[in-house]
């Protein structure tokens, strides 16, 4: 079932990089799904690798403990191919669309998180042991003695798919958000990659109503 999975997935990102192509003038444009349907503000959705090398699609977004937290709120790119733990939602800041555009600031949610958790809401926080801004949620409480970083989330275009970036309140700085394995934990972290991006996190977005359709019968 899992090289159907990873067939399945395949195709699915074959269309949307299709749909990708004939969809992206310049300026901001409408953020879309797999199956080249509009993302929308408050639904659900997984995020996973828009890579087709390395195993194909797969290795999503979940939660795991890091640093000097005792609770599952840093936000990683699984190291299992068919993880498909955590989905997420968006809000406009800039506007009340309900459509998500590129370069425009979000605010992005997980759409469960642990109760130790002090919100659900995406943030960054520096972790002072490997020096690196890294993407979690919660609040000042969850990080213990490391700083949190004040500023907003946005989507940008990344080749066949998508990246994260993030610009800080009152630097007028904005940063790519890549992915950094560090020893020992199951994922990569989301960090900002204050200098040169050296590995990117490129990804698709896929509707959370496919978990009780292709993805269950799939990864079953």
């Amino acid at each position: 079932m899992k090289l159907v999975y990873s067939l399945t997935l395949s195709f699915l990102l074959f269309v949307f990089i299709t749909n990708l192509s004939l969809a992206f003038p310049n300026g901001n444009e409408q953020v879309l799904d797999i199956m080249g349907a509009p993302v929308i503000a408050g639904k659900k959705y997984y995020i996973t690798s828009a890579s087709i090398g390395g195993g194909g699609p797969g290795r999503g977004l979940e939660l795991g403990k890091t640093g000097n937290s005792d609770c599952e709120v840093t936000i990683l790119q699984s190291n299992n191919p068919f993880a498909f733990a955590t989905s997420v939602k968006f809000t406009n800041l800039e506007h009340s669309s309900e459509k998500i555009f590129t370069s425009t600031p979000l605010v992005i949610e997980v759409s469960e998180k642990p109760d130790c958790a002090d919100s659900s809401k995406w943030i960054v926080f520096v972790d002072n042991i490997i020096h690196k801004s890294c993407v979690g949620i919660g609040g000042y409480g969850n990080y213990n003695d490391f700083p949190i970083v004040s500023g907003t989330f946005g989507i940008l275009k990344h080749e066949n798919g998508y990246q994260f970036g993030f610009c800080r309140d009152g630097f007028g700085a904005c940063y790519d958000i890549g992915t950094y394995q560090h020893f020992g934990e199951g994922g990569k972290r989301l960090y900002l990659a204050e200098r040169e991006l050296r590995d990117p996190f490129p990804f698709i977005f896929i509707p959370a109503s496919f978990e009780t359709g292709i993805i269950k019968s799939l990864v079953a």
